[in-house]
């Protein structure tokens, strides 16, 4: 009777300790971490977030952050977001709400946190885009530096074998091997790109699977799992654990998990420093998810698997950690103080002036891969670039500003081909001219206006991009970004009516081609890597940059280039001004 009684006491305690970690949205994620807790022996401790109500605020080291600010401020950051909302009829599942809205908000998030952001959605997320586009990145980074997330929001299934695989867009329940997208793939492929930090944030068990359809029963399905072989240096947070859905709410305009994980990145994460690890972040997300799941009677677990310490950062919403500088030591004896004069204003915007667009300093790979489609040998060797933050006119010149400048200066104005003056590019110009209007503009404005250099025009024009145009690789798509052969009907058309590149930059696939500062060189070598103007050499040809109104799609890519006489005019290129900060 002794033994019975002992046997259901331990029995109780069991169940109760249990039901607690099931029920605490702030308690411990798993037995061993519970008993960690209860045993006194766990290094996390419980803290109060401003931010975000009580969370699980581990303490992390002072020079480990340290360091990593260091780095993040200073490295490479890049991401690759993807949301499919319109699954084809026949892949045998329903279509989602909010899975575009929220690969489109995480990477304005990431933007903000200094990443450069490929986004894939819907038609564009096909497995051999995604695909691509994650070998690009591995092409792009140097070893043992920088960080790339990866973030993909739709459908999710596991096999037979029970390997789990992301619904691309071509995906069907009924042949999951061949048309989904096996996430070790993805895992190892990030594995081997060189970056010491790597994040996966997955929210692939969306709650509107179709059974009727033969679908496997998309969250029970999407099986709980650890990382793979050479995993070291990867964390990957998923939305929910197996048998769980992810939630999509209408109040959000996003999946619970997504919006929790944008709002961490924007700060509701952030320490008592500012900085967002992601061990930081994955807490912040679980406890808030949690907490809204128990609110709103849908239960939706977020876990993490990973092979690091967690302490590398996301982001950070203080200024990085610069070296210390000794301090000076002042003179002993203060005869006056100084008076300080507050930096004027920033200068209205002139009429004839033209609208500028902010371009983030940053780096990346200039020229093409020798595997592109359509690729010239002067367009390689592939080589990183460092740029500094500048700013770029958000159209080509127009004739309207071009002839402002010619009607103050007494220069003649150039011909229109007689297809118009006004809102269309202005045509017919020299580099000379293109040089001369800029530093009239300059001298009107008080400003340095210059024409871009070959690499900051590249560096603006892939806004982050890896791939041939910086919508993708699809040249399908072209005509809804650039006047080019197939569209133009052999003439140019007003600025802005095609759609923008991620910094909002237009017609830099087409319309007309665009002088840059830099002499022509017949290819990378040599080049420089600081994103300044090569003037070296003997060349008077100067180059051009971007398809035009008369380009084949091929020679619309971002990396093709082309060049002509400094002094040598035509009717299907002209330029955009570039304007540099202090």
């Amino acid at each position: 009777m002794l033994i019975k009684r002992i046997y259901y006491l331990v029995l109780a305690l069991v169940l109760v300790g249990s039901l607690s970690i099931w029920v605490s949205p702030n308690m411990a994620r798993t037995w061993g971490e519970s008993f960690q807790q209860w045993s006194g022996t766990a290094d996390p401790v419980y803290a109060n977030n401003s931010r975000g109500g009580v969370r699980w605020a581990p303490p992390a080291p002072g020079a480990v952050l340290g360091a990593e600010q260091r780095r993040f401020g200073t490295e490479f950051k890049i991401a690759v977001t993807v949301g499919i909302n319109a699954y084809p009829e026949l892949s045998g599942l329903r279509p989602l709400n909010y899975a575009r809205a929220d690969a489109e908000a995480l990477a304005a998030a990431l933007r903000g946190a200094g990443y450069m952001v490929r986004v894939l959605v819907d038609g564009n997320a096909t497995k051999g885009t995604i695909l691509n586009t994650l070998r690009d990145i591995n092409r792009s980074l140097d070893p043992n530096e920088g960080t790339v997330v990866f973030a993909f929001s739709g459908h999710g299934f596991q096999d037979s074998a029970k390997r789990n695989y992301l619904a691309t867009y071509e995906a069907s329940v009924n042949d999951i091997q061949t048309t989904g997208l096996a996430l070790d793939t993805v895992e190892n492929l990030l594995a081997t790109s060189g970056a010491p930090r790597r994040m996966l944030f997955i929210d692939a068990c969306r709650n509107d699977p179709a059974p009727n359809k033969g679908s496997l029963g998309v969250a029970a399905s999407f099986a709980q799992q650890g990382l793979f072989a050479g995993s070291e240096g990867t964390q990957i947070l998923f939305s929910t654990k197996a048998g769980d859905f992810s939630w999509e709410r209408p109040e959000l305009g996003h999946g619970v998990f997504t919006h929790f994980l944008v709002e961490g990145i924007k700060g509701q994460a952030a320490d008592a420093q500012g900085l967002v690890t992601f061990r930081g972040l994955a807490d912040y997300v679980q406890a808030q998810v949690h907490r809204w799941g128990f609110e709103y009677g849908n239960l939706q677990r977020p876990y993490v698997a990973g092979e690091s310490s967690g302490w590398f950062l996301v982001a950070q919403t203080t200024p990085p950690v610069l070296p210390a500088v000794p301090p000076v030591v002042p003179a002993p004896v203060v005869t006056q103080v100084p008076v300080v004069t507050p930096p004027p204003p920033p200068a209205a915007r002139l009429a004839f002036e033209p609208e500028m667009v902010s371009i983030p300093a940053g780096s990346f790979m200039m020229g093409s891969p020798q595997s592109e489609v359509g690729r010239f040998d002067d367009e390689g060797p592939q080589h990183r670039v460092t740029v500094k933050a500048f700013q770029m006119a958000k159209y080509e010149t127009t004739f309207a500003e071009y002839d402002a400048f010619c009607e103050a200066t007494g220069r003649k104005k150039p011909s229109d081909q007689g297809w118009g003056r006004g809102n269309r590019p202005v045509i017919n110009v020299t580099w000379d001219d293109a040089v001369a209007y800029a530093k009239w503009l300059s001298q009107q404005t008080g400003k340095d206006y210059r024409l871009p250099t070959e690499a900051q025009w590249e560096y603006a024009s892939r806004a982050g991009s890896t791939s041939r145009y910086f919508f993708g690789d699809d040249a399908n798509r072209l005509g809804d970004y650039a006047w080019y052969y197939d569209n133009s009907n052999s003439k140019t058309h007003p600025v802005g009516e095609k759609l923008p590149n991620a910094w909002g930059l237009y017609d830099v696939h087409g319309n007309v081609r665009e002088w840059c500062q830099d002499r022509w060189h017949a290819n990378y070598n040599g080049a420089p890597t600081d994103g300044s103007a090569w003037e070296s050499g003997n060349s008077t040809n100067r180059v051009l940059r971007g398809g035009c109104w008369r380009s084949f799609d091929l020679n619309c890519r971002t990396a093709y280039r082309n060049f002509n006489e400094h002094y040598f005019s035509g009717n299907y290129w002209g330029f955009r001004v570039a304007c540099f900060l202090g």
